[in-house]
């Protein structure tokens, strides 16, 4: 099967986009979609650095038809990948995506493709994921992949009958958070975790186009694919813009021999690994939440105080003893 094509969204980073870029150059791909930023307003390194990735991304060696989406300007890593997408399927009807920190298995690129065929008329199917994310997770079953109601946009694909529903400035979010859709749909924790998320995007789309995406498969009752095992590496845990350390977006393992080939019996979403995933996100979110908290306290409280506070409390819980037990 012929490979589908490919775009690769990329900025300022060589290093990265090298070993992206080796992969797709070893899959030849027989079409490839170059989607670029351009350097921020007064930044000479970045000037520098995009020079790089444009040399490398451009020096396509195979037979191969390569288009071009470079912006002279820096749009931002919300509009940028948004702009991108959508310049793709003016001209494609689906299409594989990575972002310069995803290196893709060899694999990958024929799951993608095999997939992006396989349903290419099933509406209902929005998003083929190249990640497992949370790699704990155990298949009950033995499917190459499963189902899913949530994406995730470390190496990717899509079709242009999903992505022409994806609207980037979440218009119609007040109408949905006043009729409480989501609160009706989820958990009060998942629904507040969600709510957050697309409001928070709704106000920084300049750093943010993937919640777009996501709420965009919520409002359309979209399903997403997960495959067994990763198909991806990413190999920078901070992404371009992103100021921490993110672990859910880390993977270290690429799998070139994993078979794709066992299709589920039927399109029915994995409670199971939803349930898993939910539990995860919403875990991992408070654990970010509680360690930021620590740290603002050790910045701003002194440790006097701090201390005088734990005494204190100690003090109540031995006083709490001795009336329960003792009195």
């Amino acid at each position: 099967m012929e490979i589908a094509p490919v775009v690769l969204i990329c900025f300022n980073r060589p290093n990265e986009v090298l070993q992206v870029f080796n992969r797709i150059r070893k899959a030849k791909v027989p079409k490839l979609y170059i989607v670029m930023d351009g350097p921020r307003e007064g930044n000479a390194e970045d000037i520098e650095l995009t020079k790089k990735v444009k040399e490398i991304v451009t020096n396509v060696d195979w037979e191969c038809e390569v288009k071009t989406n470079i912006s002279e300007k820096n749009l931002g890593c919300g509009p940028r990948p948004q702009s991108g997408i959508s310049w793709v399927f003016e001209q494609e009807d689906r299409a594989i995506i990575l972002e310069d920190d995803c290196v893709p298995s060899m694999k990958f690129f024929e799951y993608c493709s095999e997939l992006l065929e396989k349903y290419y008329d099933n509406e209902r199917i929005m998003h083929i994921s190249g990640t497992l994310i949370y790699k704990d997770y155990k298949f009950k079953n033995s499917d190459s992949y499963l189902f899913s109601r949530y994406q995730n946009n470390v190496g990717w694909a899509t079709w242009r009958r999903a992505w022409k529903y994806y609207d980037f400035n979440l218009s119609n979010l007040p109408s949905v958070l006043e009729r409480k859709y989501l609160d009706l749909r989820f958990s009060k924790d998942e629904a507040l975790y969600w709510k957050n998320k697309f409001i928070n995007a709704s106000k920084m789309n300049r750093n943010i186009w993937d919640y777009q995406w996501q709420y965009t498969i919520f409002m359309n009752a979209g399903v997403c694919i997960f495959p067994r095992k990763n198909l991806i590496s990413n190999i920078d845990p901070c992404g371009t813009t992103s100021p921490t350390y993110d672990e859910i977006h880390y993977f270290q393992d690429i799998d070139d021999e994993f078979n794709f080939m066992n299709h589920p019996n039927a399109v029915c979403i994995n409670d199971d690994f939803d349930q898993y995933f939910s539990w995860k996100r919403i875990s991992e979110e408070k654990q970010l939440k509680n360690k930021i908290k620590r740290k603002l306290k050790k910045i701003f409280i002194p440790w006097s105080v701090r201390q005088k506070k734990a005494k204190i409390k100690l003090d109540e819980k031995k006083q709490m003893f001795y009336n329960h037990y003792l009195k």
